[in-house]
């Protein structure tokens, strides 16, 4: 494919073992390759400044990694087929809060902790990325007291 440069070892002719490929946008993989894929520990370097690392299966996320986005967001913690998935951290840049729990399939679900950039923060179970079920709010008012709510459905 024009534009796109690989450097690293081969095994049958296709991509094995450790390497570097430079796709024709600009995005950089450097790290373990099988089977002509991303595959094992490694990091791509989005040309929109993204930088994803961590362990790969199949051209995809898979296991434990990172992500620091460019807009300052950082994600820490499991994927599965590409997607957060199990247990991780994402804190959202500028002081926007964070949240750390649970994930299924690339939304909040399960347990988790979200706070919020006013310092208000939910304790309790999500569903599909909402606020969901057994849970404690709690609302910060404007002396800092914390002022706590229950949520059940």
């Amino acid at each position: 494919m024009r534009g796109r440069r690989y450097e690293g070892s081969f095994e049958l002719g296709v991509k094995s073992g450790r390497g570097i490929l430079i796709l024709g946008q600009g995005d950089v993989y450097e790290g373990e390759f099988r089977s002509d894929d991303y595959g094992g520990e490694g990091t791509l370097t989005l040309s929109n400044g993204d930088i994803m690392a961590g362990t790969w299966h199949r051209g995809q996320l898979d296991g434990r990694a990172n992500i620091m986005y460019k807009s300052g967001d950082v994600y820490e913690g499991d994927f599965h087929v590409g997607k957060f998935h199990g247990k991780g951290r994402f804190v959202f840049a500028g002081g926007r809060g964070w949240y750390e729990g649970g994930y299924e399939l690339g939304r909040q679900h399960g347990q988790g902790l979200r706070v919020f950039a006013n310092n208000n923060r939910y304790d309790g179970t999500f569903r599909d990325g909402e606020l969901d079920g057994e849970g404690i709010m709690e609302y910060i008012n404007g002396d800092g007291a914390a002022t706590p709510l229950s949520l059940r459905r």
